[in-house]
């Protein structure tokens, strides 16, 4: 997952962040984000950014714990990374549960 954080020196500048550098080695190291035209095409907005910078982290992390944990631990310490890796493969495998809940609250 790609991420922009802010770099706090310019404003609209970011740091762009991703799980392995691969994913991200055209890319500059900053980018600085610009509109000719702001009412029609503003820049994202810095609030979305920064919501959204924590979360990529916490995804990263827990997709660098999934690569190193090939045993899940007796004592049930790994229920977290193993509920979030069945959570991940149903909607890998096209079975969103947030889908559902959606369509059922249409009806």
């Amino acid at each position: 997952m790609t991420s922009f954080e802010a770099t706090g020196q310019r404003a609209n500048e970011y740091r762009v962040c991703a799980l392995r550098a691969l994913y991200i080695i055209h890319c500059p190291p900053t980018i600085t984000f610009t509109t000719t035209d702001p009412a029609n095409y503003p820049v994202p907005s810095p609030r979305y950014l920064a919501i959204h910078a924590p979360c990529a982290r916490a995804s990263r992390k827990v997709m660098r714990e999934r690569e190193f944990t090939t045993v899940l631990v007796y004592d049930g310490g790994s229920a977290a990374l193993l509920e979030q890796l069945l959570v991940q493969s149903k909607i890998e495998d096209g079975d969103d549960p947030e889908e559902e809940t959606i369509a059922n609250s249409i009806q």
